[in-house]
């Protein structure tokens, strides 16, 4: 029980931070994106 308990936590304590490396990366491959595309649009 005790060893299930602290996994359960470890990865209730993981997800924000799986969260937060979604919304990072998401944010950077979107700027990415807007600006391949203004270059695009701009030639």
């Amino acid at each position: 029980m005790g060893d299930a308990t602290v996994t359960q936590s470890g990865v209730w304590g993981r997800i924000p931070q799986l969260f937060w490396l979604f919304y990072l990366s998401d944010k950077s491959i979107t700027n990415e994106l807007n600006s391949s595309v203004l270059r695009f649009n701009r030639d």
